[in-house]
């Protein structure tokens, strides 16, 4: 099976036409990910239907949370995961990645300029607050960064008053001040990886 042909098996179940030049993109993303892996340590993970489920499919459940005014900051993103793939769907919004290491920021340039993603802005230091930013977030994300209550906390110092927290983690913060839950997503990723968890809080006042 040609990597084309794994993810247009991997999001049969999600999105009912994908196009060719997005499975292209998909396909050459994950090609560029494990030929730098060899080097560099980006990822654990080396089996393709394992890469493809657990980071590519995974990251991509967040979209259905995104709105098309959103400024999307993906905190701690590694190697792009979620907010590089998010930004491959939804290529028009803004996308900040924030990633302090030198190798996976040098890996996060590369992929923007082979993807073509012009919105995707790379934040290579470490946001403290929003004067770290080029644009204040209504958006966040993180899949690696910490606990839930820690990325919540991220967020009252960082979103605008509006924003959201798409959190991927079934785990329930034990601070949740200034936030609300306002979705719990479950969903299976392919290939029989298992079931998956995603929340979505808002801010509150």
């Amino acid at each position: 099976m040609t990597l084309e042909e794994l993810y247009r098996e991997a999001f049969s179940s999600f999105l009912e036409n994908i196009s060719d030049d997005l499975v292209s993109k998909l396909a050459r993303y994950h090609s560029e990910l494990l030929r730098w892996n060899r080097r560099v340590s980006l990822t654990a993970l080396s089996r393709d239907e394992e890469v493809a489920a657990k980071l590519f499919f995974d990251s991509a459940a967040g979209l259905p949370f995104l709105q098309e005014d959103d400024v999307l900051l993906d905190l701690g993103t590694g190697p792009g995961f979620p907010g590089l793939v998010l930004a491959l769907f939804r290529p028009e919004i803004p996308v900040l990645l924030a990633e302090v290491r030198t190798k996976k920021v040098a890996f996060l340039k590369r992929m923007r300029h082979v993807l073509g993603l012009e919105r995707v802005i790379i934040v290579d230091r470490r946001v403290e607050g929003v004067q770290d930013l080029p644009e204040v977030p209504t958006a966040l994300t993180s899949k690696a960064t910490g606990p839930p209550d820690e990325i919540l906390s991220l967020g009252r110092k960082l979103l605008r008053p509006d924003g959201r927290v798409i959190l991927y983690s079934g785990k329930t913060p034990g601070k949740a001040e200034g936030f609300r839950l306002v979705t719990r997503s479950q969903y299976d990723l392919p290939f029989g990886f298992g079931r998956r968890v995603l929340q979505v809080f808002a801010r509150e006042g």
